[in-house]
C-alpha cells in the first residue's frame, strides 16, 4: 500500500473497513486458519511435548536474541541494507514514519 501521509492511510483504512468483499475474505482466511491450525495439531502425537519443546526452545532463542540481531544485521548490511535501532516502540515509529515521508512513492508492507 502505498502511502503519501496519514490522511491518505486513515482514507484508505476507511474504505477498506467498509468494504464488503474485503470483509468476507478476511473471514473465510480466518475460519481456513483455524481449520487448518486444528488439522495441523491432530498431526502430533504427544501435543504436551510438543508445546514444551516450542517453550523451550522460544525461552532459548530469547537469551540470545541480542546475538542473533547483531548477526541478522551484519548479513543484512552486507547484501546492501540498512537497518535501524530504535530505543522503544514511540522510536520505531517515528523512524518508519520519517521513512515514509523520504520515500513517499515507496510500497510499505
Amino acid at each position: 500500500m502505498a502511502l503519501k501521509n496519514k490522511k491518505n492511510y486513515l482514507e484508505q483504512l476507511q474504505t477498506a473497513v467498509h468494504n464488503d468483499i474485503l470483509k468476507q475474505a478476511l473471514a473465510g482466511n480466518v475460519s481456513k486458519v483455524k481449520a487448518d491450525t486444528e488439522k495441523a495439531l491432530h498431526q502430533f502425537s504427544d501435543l504436551r511435548n510438543v508445546k514444551a519443546r516450542a517453550a523451550y526452545l522460544k525461552l532459548k532463542v530469547l537469551e540470545e536474541l541480542d546475538r542473533f540481531l547483531i548477526q541478522f544485521e551484519n548479513q543484512f548490511t552486507a547484501a546492501g541494507g540498512k537497518v535501524l535501532w530504535a530505543n522503544d516502540s514511540k522510536e520505531a515509529q517515528e523512524k518508519v514514519l520519517a521513512l515514509i515521508n523520504e520515500y513517499p512513492d515507496a510500497t510499505v508492507i
